[in-house]
């Protein structure tokens, strides 16, 4: 779905009780992901391993993807590495949606808008939710997201500023192919410039 493909990557898969000596859920950057299988009541609540691994682990290998694209990002981008995380592993059929969306992890509904939350994953997942909700986070979207047309310099993390909302829409415009993507940015309620064009010469791209 990517068309990336990443150096060969290592998991590690771990019980709770191992994961608080090492980190549980986490990609080093290095072709290795380590990953929190649980215990066994939560392995026996969420219908076996495979369902409690599998979404951990789609999130880490796509951190791991993220890096083949890095580059082409300054500033903060955590919050949109997170997000893309989630985006993926949820549009290739691994990661539930509840764990996706619309309620972040801070409890807050992302049908509201992006610009309340603070936490790095709730950010970028709301950004990707609206994708999601307007019924573009397509296979084309998501390769789209993984081949930027442009270098972005801003801060995934600041939505509330329209340097955010501006290198957003152009991104996600020209992962979508074209299509209009103002009243996604309008439903996530971060400040942009009124259209694609506005937005890319604002940025001077």
């Amino acid at each position: 779905m990517s068309g990336l493909t990443s150096e060969h990557v290592t998991a590690f898969f771990m019980p709770t009780e191992l994961a608080v000596q090492v980190e549980g859920n986490f990609s080093y950057g290095d072709g290795t992901v380590t990953i929190n299988y649980g215990n066994l009541p939560y392995i026996a609540a969420m219908g076996g391993i495979v369902n409690t691994a599998m979404p951990r682990f789609a999130h880490e290998y796509t951190h791991e993807l993220f890096n083949e694209i890095e580059p082409a990002f300054s500033g903060n981008f955590s919050c949109l590495n997170e997000g893309v995380a989630d985006a993926l592993a949820y549009a290739a059929g691994f990661l539930p949606e509840e764990d996706f969306g619309p309620v972040g992890l801070k409890g807050i509904d992302f049908d509201s808008g992006c610009t309340a939350l603070d936490e790095i994953h709730d950010v970028g997942n709301c950004y990707f939710w609206h994708v999601k909700k307007a019924g573009l986070l397509t296979q084309k979207f998501m390769h789209g997201v993984f081949h930027p047309q442009h270098a972005f310099k801003f801060d995934s993390c600041a939505q509330t500023t329209i340097e955010t909302g501006n290198n957003i829409l152009v991104y996600f415009t020209e992962a979508s192919g074209g299509i209009d993507m103002v009243p996604v940015l309008d439903s996530m309620k971060l400040p942009h410039a009124a259209s694609y064009d506005a937005a890319k010469q604002a940025l001077g791209l």
